[in-house]
This record gives structure tokens, C-alpha cells and sequence, in this order.
């Protein structure tokens, strides 16, 4: 009796020590397919701080065949291996209008904008997708939601040729968008 309560109590202590590791995602580069791309190398950094606060551990990829991200991923010890994907990330026709009569009226005129973020997350080795969805965000007016840090918000290299404003708009409606793709990620492995 006194043998197997040792026992047990080394096999409770022991199941304490255990830590519970995170699932390590490889994040391949993501692709901006808008109708007007931008630099996406702090795109991969505001993917990653989303996907991060989800209790994923990130290794960013660069965008490959993927054999080769398959590979790598394998190499890199992930289980999960992630596509991402901007369909769009633009102002709206109906903000464009509405900022132009406000302007008349002496007001400032904030812009709307959406951004689309298409993903598609595989378990490495397998070859259908764990999820295969498209996720949306939204930013409005000169209040940027507390996801987008200020290094992020300052993507000059990235959005080269647009207005401040636009840039951290357009730069807080993809962190939307990405914070609710890493909310999926987190209840599809679950």
C-alpha cells in the first residue's frame, strides 16, 4: 500500500512539472493580392504579434513551393503550417463620397476602411486544410484600435505613396482582420 502511494504521489508531482508547450505555427510570408500590394514585411510582423497573443509559438517562413515550406516547417518542428493571403484592403466607395461632403462642410472627414484576409492553416504532413476561410476588418476614423502598435502603424516602406492617415487605417483594418483569423486558429486546434 505504502509502495503504490509513493508511487502516486511521484506520478502527480511529475504531471506537475509538465509543462504544456505551444503549438508552434510556421507562418509563411503573407501575400498581398489587393489591387494595390503593398510591402509586406511589417505585415508579417502584425500577423505574427496577433498570432502570438493567441498562445501560438511563430516561425516565420519566406513564401515558397510548398514542398519547400513543408519541408522547412518539418525542419523547424511546427505542427501547423499557415497561408495568409490580403484580398483587399482598400477605403469604400461610400466613405470616399462621404468624406468629400464632409470636406465641403468644413469637417474632416474620416475614411473607412476593409480589409479581406484569406488563410488557409494545414497540419504538417496533411495535405486538406484545417481551415480554409476568408475573415474581415474594418478601421473608421482617426481612432486605431490598441492591436496596432505604433511601430506597425509607421509602414512607410509598405504603403510608399499614400497618406499617413491612409497608412494607419488601412494598416489597423488588416490587424482586425488578423486577430480574428488568429481567434479562429486558436478554436480550430483546439
Amino acid at each position: 500500500m505504502r509502495n503504490a502511494l509513493m508511487t502516486l504521489i511521484v506520478a502527480v508531482a511529475g504531471a506537475a512539472e509538465l509543462r504544456v508547450e505551444p503549438d508552434r505555427v510556421c507562418a509563411v510570408g503573407v501575400q498581398d493580392r489587393a489591387r494595390v500590394p503593398a510591402g509586406t514585411s511589417d505585415l508579417d510582423a502584425l500577423l505574427e504579434g496577433a498570432i502570438v497573443e493567441r498562445g501560438f509559438e511563430v516561425v516565420v517562413l519566406p513564401f515558397d513551393r510548398p514542398a519547400d515550406v513543408e519541408y522547412a516547417a518539418r525542419e523547424k518542428g511546427c505542427t501547423y503550417i499557415l497561408y495568409t493571403d490580403i484580398a483587399r484592403a482598400d477605403e469604400t466607395a461610400g466613405s470616399r463620397v462621404c468624406r468629400a461632403f464632409k470636406r465641403l462642410g468644413g469637417g474632416d472627414g474620416a475614411a473607412t476602411m476593409n480589409a479581406e484576409v484569406e488563410f488557409r492553416l494545414f497540419r504538417v504532413d496533411e495535405v486538406l486544410p484545417i481551415v480554409s476561410t476568408s475573415v474581415a476588418g474594418k478601421s473608421t476614423g482617426g481612432r486605431l484600435s490598441p492591436h496596432v502598435s505604433s511601430r506597425v502603424v509607421e509602414l512607410h516602406s509598405a504603403f510608399a505613396g499614400t497618406a499617413p492617415a491612409t497608412r494607419s487605417l488601412r494598416a489597423d483594418a488588416l490587424s482586425e482582420a488578423f486577430q480574428r483569423q488568429a481567434r479562429i486558429m486558436r478554436l480550430a486546434v483546439k
